[in-house]
């Protein structure tokens, strides 16, 4: 899943077009892609499960500053729902980078590993890419 995800940009449309500044768009009112969110979202059992997924995705945030472009990890749990949601953060050259990174391999290993000691199956992670802005 991550590693399909961490692959490949955001999916548009078969409609695209370029401005004439370069920026993809997608419809008549372009949005701007200059930085890519790769998010993952599932369930955790608990504060128990949730702190120990916390861990590993520490490391992997880690792993993932050797990568040029990658920009930073947001971690977010609904401590009622027990909804855990992950974003990672790149420049959208870097994103557009990271399914040819040497470090992508290192990191998927990581995940897969992080996935299994938390007693987590890959099919019940949901994993997309969205396009990041922060006003």
């Amino acid at each position: 899943m991550l590693s399909r995800l961490l692959t490949t940009a955001c999916r548009a449309p078969t409609t695209t077009s370029t401005c004439t500044n370069g920026i993809r768009q997608f419809s008549s009112i372009p949005i701007p892609v200059t930085r890519v969110a790769s998010v993952l979202q599932l369930k955790v059992s608990g504060e128990e499960q949730a702190v120990q997924l916390d861990g590993h995705m520490k490391v992997m945030t880690k792993m993932m500053e050797e990568h040029p472009g990658f920009e930073k990890a947001i971690r977010n749990v609904c401590k009622s729902e027990w909804a855990y949601e992950l974003q990672f953060v790149f420049t959208a050259e870097g994103f557009g980078e990271w399914g040819t990174s040497s470090t992508r391999d290192k990191v998927h290993a990581e995940y897969l590993s992080a996935l299994d000691a938390c007693g987590i199956q890959e099919d019940e992670v949901y994993g997309g890419a969205r396009v990041h802005d922060e006003w």
